[in-house]
């Protein structure tokens, strides 16, 4: 059995990118056994046998109420391959059935919400303590303490917020689209 890693770094705004990405993957005959963080590690197997999904649970994977929810999901075939979070990566033997996790539009939107929710909090998280770490920096540079006029950390902060305001307001106009015309358009 051949083995393969990638690293890759996708934006929890483009699952649906990454989510495509690995059943490209699949399509060329690899197999996702195992994800973390940007690390995708693969297993060789019959190009196009498996097929893939990604979704974002509502709480963790270990709740009663999730436990109950992917045990559902083995009786139909589909098998977790990795957690992280609330991610969850789920794989299903491709059988000439499509591998829908969301039969209709508002089910859709209800998990693009979701994500939404978890950017918005991220991002405004990280704003608040990037502003006031930069600011504390600020004042102990005034004050000549040897803090420093910067702190990395406060602007790593406010990166992370600005790359989150970029992907909610990706993400809110595509689901925006999908409110009103039903497709996804990117």
């Amino acid at each position: 059995m051949n083995k393969k890693t990638e690293y890759r770094l996708n934006f929890i705004w483009d699952y649906d990118k990454e989510e495509n990405w690995i059943n490209e993957e699949a399509k060329n005959g690899w197999r996702l056994d195992k994800y973390f963080f940007i690390k995708y590690d693969f297993v060789s197997c019959e190009p196009g046998e498996y097929e893939y999904r990604i979704q974002l649970l509502d709480e963790s994977a270990n709740s009663a109420k999730n436990r109950d929810y992917l045990a559902f999901l083995r009786e139909m075939g589909i098998n977790v391959v990795s957690k992280w979070f609330r991610w969850i990566y789920l794989e299903k033997k491709s059988d000439g059935t499509p591998f829908e996790l969301f039969s209709d539009r508002n089910s859709r939107l209800k998990h693009m919400k979701s994500v939404l929710t978890l950017i918005k909090t991220v991002g405004g998280m990280n704003g608040f303590i990037g502003v006031t770490n930069v600011l504390i920096g600020i004042i102990h540079s005034l004050n000549g303490t040897l803090y420093g006029s910067f702190n990395y950390i406060g602007v790593l902060n406010i990166l992370v917020a600005v790359l989150s305001y970029y992907g909610a307001k990706r993400l809110k106009k595509i689901s925006e689209n999908l409110e009103v015309t039903g497709e996804v358009e990117e």
